[in-house]
């Protein structure tokens, strides 16, 4: 590591005291080990050439303390001075004394470089490694998208949200703009700072609190040239999610939403519901999944869902802005513009290709449901039609189909050999092995139809229910095209068709 330039230890004479010179002080913060020198050139010198040639340590004494740098990811200075009222009067650096405490307690005193006073629940294991990223474009590239994230609570959500945009991999070059709503969270705003200084994000405040509906006009004036695609900040995304989405951006489209697990009529595996996954590896492996099986499809929606939703700025210099006078209080706002595009007769597509994550209810905070109920009100007495539209696409459920083939394929996934009998011969079947399946057609309707359900009992998928078996075997053969090792067998009655295919 570069030693500390002279014009530094000029400047940090009479800053540290604590009988230190410039130069012993530097030694004393390196050897505690307290400070994280990758993360800190990352994140803050990295932008700067000539910046890397400066000690890390000595910059952060002289300029970046004042600056309100962090040292590390877990280290809080105004914590750490709160915890010691009368070390401000010093003057001296927090850095340093808790450099100089290890030295002088040795380990026995119990306080450890792994101990640097984070905030609570604000660990290095819960906030994202934002320092190895880099700008995604350059300069001289033409941005033609605004990923628009509205942000007021969440801290760890949000910071994973921006981590996940960021580190994404697309071709669709876009900028990444973060509104701060009036946060009440000083130190998650800290954070998208020192983001927005590397570049890495274009970040603006709001004066006051606008709400969803305000701020996502605020962005819209931004760019006059450019797409918006709205997101949560309590969302994850995964892969190349925006070159998927903008595919389906075409002529004559106005919105554009994915499926997720908490997305009303664009919701997995339940519709219309706020589905809870067991992981959210789980959602990295549906959105992979739906990027595989459901290339390129899409359905038409009555209506978007803003959570994550993508606005053609064709469509909107004729929709015009959000409602944010009627729906300012975030519940409606995007119904209204869907339905105000389709009375102009645009389209609203549901992306049958991306999944994207959304935890809810913490973008904006948990609302009490009375707070639903007027813009829901209001909505309705907007358009009259809105919940016939809602149903009409509950009962024709065009997106049934693609949310069936995400079901088998997580429910084969990994599977060498998958067999299917009829639940009469449950107690005649013995399947041994992991890499084995054995589900039970289920009569329903008369026999007319079946579900499917597991050797336990366990119905496999709301979404696997009226299926007959040529419906079944449809779905297999688009999971399993003929010519590879995995072998699906159907067994009882005069049914009997084997499928062999590659393995997924």
């Amino acid at each position: 590591m570069t030693q500390p330039s002279r014009p530094l230890i000029s400047l940090m004479a009479g800053i540290t005291s604590g009988g230190l010179d410039a130069a012993k002080a530097v030694e004393a913060i390196r050897t505690a080990g307290v400070f994280d020198e990758r993360f800190y050139l990352n994140s803050y010198l990295a932008a700067d050439p000539m910046l890397k040639l400066v000690d890390p340590i000595s910059h952060y004494l002289v300029v970046g303390y004042r600056m309100g740098f962090r040292p590390s990811f877990t280290f809080d200075s105004v914590a750490y001075l709160a915890q010691h009222p009368g070390l401000a009067a010093t003057g001296m650096n927090p850095l340093l004394h808790l450099s100089l405490r290890l030295r002088a307690e040795g380990p026995s005193s119990g306080l450890t470089a792994a101990q640097q006073v984070p905030l609570p629940g604000r660990t290095r294991d819960r906030i994202p490694d934002f320092s190895g990223l880099q700008r995604p474009w350059g300069k001289g590239v033409r941005v033609a998208l605004d990923v628009v994230m509205p942000v007021h609570s969440g801290f760890h959500e949000t910071l994973l949200a921006v981590h996940a945009v960021l580190s994404s991999k697309n071709k669709t070059p876009f900028q990444l703009v973060v509104i701060d709503d009036k946060s009440p969270d000083a130190e998650l705003i800290r954070h998208l700072q020192l983001l927005a200084r590397r570049g890495l994000i274009s970040l603006l405040h709001n004066s006051r609190n606008l709400g969803f509906a305000g701020t996502v006009n605020k962005a819209l004036a931004l760019h006059p040239q450019r797409d918006v695609l709205l997101l949560n900040s309590d969302t994850m995304v995964y892969g190349n999610w925006v070159d998927r989405l903008a595919a389906h951006a075409g002529e004559g489209v106005a919105t554009v939403t994915p499926f997720s697990n908490n997305a009303s009529l664009c919701s997995y595996p339940r519709i219309f519901e706020a589905n809870t996954l067991q992981a959210r590896m789980a959602a990295r492996t549906i959105d992979r999944l739906c990027a595989r099986f459901n290339k390129g499809q899409a359905v038409d929606i009555p209506t978007g869902i803003g959570f994550c939703m993508y606005v053609s700025r064709a469509a909107a210099q004729v929709i015009g802005r959000f409602d944010d006078k009627t729906f300012r209080t975030g519940y409606g706002e995007d119904n209204d513009f869907c339905f105000r595009a389709l009375k102009l007769g645009f389209r609203n597509l549901h992306a049958l290709d991306v999944f994207v994550y959304h935890a809810g209810g913490i973008s904006f905070g948990t609302r009490p449901p009375e707070e639903a109920s007027k813009p829901l009100a209001a909505l309705n007495k907007k358009h009259p039609s809105f919940k016939a539209s809602l149903r009409r696409f509950a009962l024709d459920d065009p997106a049934l189909a693609a949310r069936q083939l995400l079901d088998l394929a997580l429910l084969t996934r990994g599977k060498r050999r998958i067999d299917f009998r009829h639940i009469g011969k449950r107690s005649l079947v013995r399947r041994k092995g992991r890499d084995s399946l054995l589900l039970y057609l289920c009569p329903e309707a008369g026999g007319r139809s079946f579900s499917l359900e597991t050797s336990d009992g366990l119905s496999v998928s709301p979404n696997l229910r009226g299926l007959d078996l040529a419906r079944l075997t449809l779905l297999l053969k688009s999971l399993f095209p003929p010519g590879g090792k995995r072998s699906v067998t159907f067994r009882g009655g005069e049914v009997s068709i084997k499928i062999l295919s590659r393995s997924s």
